[in-house]
């Protein structure tokens, strides 16, 4: 991507000047500045509130998910094999088990944030949907 910028005269000699003591062409001194200037702007997280995250985040892929409501249609449809109901089973099993961890993880993170689990779900944009 191209984009031109008109500086001031005094500002690009400052430029050309830091680009000449860097060995670098003036373009590439001002990419790294705004780089450098972007990253610093970046929030980052600490490491032990983005392996908390990591852990909220973790489920099944949306293949599973797709198979999970496949078989419960089948469950209801009473048309459930022997052994589609053992992979139920273990389908189900794996997301209570994922969703206990995240609750864990929701609790840590809350504690950690000095807020509510229901005040970080809704910062998180992670609301659960509503079944009727």
């Amino acid at each position: 991507m191209t984009i031109t910028v008109n500086l001031m005269q005094d500002l690009e000699q400052s430029v050309r000047r830091a680009a000449r003591r860097a060995g670098v062409t003036p373009d590439a001194y001002v990419a790294d500045v705004l780089r450098r200037h972007l990253q610093a702007e970046t929030p980052m997280l600490p490491a032990s509130e983005s392996a908390l995250l990591q852990q909220i985040n973790i489920g099944l892929s949306e293949r599973e998910w797709q198979r999970y409501h496949q078989l419960r249609n089948r469950l209801a449809d009473e048309t459930l094999t022997p052994d589609e109901q053992v992979e139920l089973l273990d389908l189900t099993d794996r997301i209570e088990t994922a969703n206990v961890q995240r609750v864990a993880a929701l609790i840590q993170l809350a504690e950690i944030r000095n807020t509510s689990v229901d005040a970080l779900i809704d910062q998180l944009g992670i609301r659960p949907a509503a079944y009727a």
